[in-house]
């Protein structure tokens, strides 16, 4: 992707269509301007994980390895 070597998987923690990106760091930057130039006709936006925690708590998923809420 981008030039970079990556490993792509299909996820899904808050009930929508997503995948995690996983590559070197050296290439994070240049990946990110690809995915948004390539997605911005779509509409596509980038979420926080504070975002995908809170909406994974309104569906009841669990959030493995986390002991107390704030």
């Amino acid at each position: 992707m981008a030039g970079a070597p990556c490993r792509i998987m299909r996820v899904g923690f808050v009930g929508e269509l997503g995948f995690e990106i996983h590559l070197p760091a050296e290439y994070a930057a240049g990946v990110w301007r690809a995915l948004l130039e390539a997605g911005a006709r779509h509409g596509i936006r980038p979420f926080g994980v504070e975002a995908q925690r809170l909406l994974r708590l309104e569906k009841g998923h669990i959030i493995v390895a986390r002991t107390r809420t704030v």
